[in-house]
């Protein structure tokens, strides 16, 4: 799938009631794997559809299959139900897919990537945690807990030791 460049130039910080056509629900995706599923978030063209721009932590294997490589991945696909284990609207959180990337990249920069304690789980919850901290009137608190609430448990006990 193509990475994605996209005409959404809504990069202002906006309140609920100025959100207009930029500003959609936010999703988790989980591809399989149980509670080692690879987590993504999913910003659909519009709200209910099925296409739209997936943001992940994503890596190239090399030929002898290690995994290396790791950034953040912008993609335009199409979520059905063979290709991802589960799709959950993240409680509250409408954004642009402007704010969506700038936001991603930002925390990948900083944070990296670590199996064990900075994994596909935890780039999208300090995702979504950054998008309350910079637009709460977008993604508020009620986004961040019901991240935690359906986190799993590794993740979960990896973000209370974060802090």
């Amino acid at each position: 799938m193509p990475s994605s460049r996209g005409s959404d130039t809504s990069g202002s910080r906006s309140t609920r009631s100025g959100e207009g056509a930029n500003t959609r629900s936010l999703h988790r995706v989980a591809f399989s794997g149980g509670s080692l599923a690879h987590w993504a978030l999913f910003l659909p063209d519009e709200d209910g559809s099925a296409e739209g721009t997936l943001v992940h932590v994503g890596v190239e294997t090399g030929s002898s299959g290690v995994k290396r490589n790791h950034r953040v991945r912008v993609k335009k696909i199409r979520v059905t139900r063979s290709s991802a284990r589960s799709v959950h609207v993240i409680s509250g959180a409408s954004i642009t897919r402007t704010i969506l990337e700038q936001v991603a990249k930002d925390i990948f920069n900083r944070k990296g990537y670590n199996v064990a304690t900075n994994n596909c789980q935890h780039f999208c919850f300090d995702v979504i945690a950054e998008l309350n901290r910079l637009y709460p009137d977008l993604v508020p608190q009620s986004a961040v807990d019901d991240m935690r609430r359906n986190g799993t448990t590794i993740t979960n006990v990896t973000n209370f030791l974060r802090g």
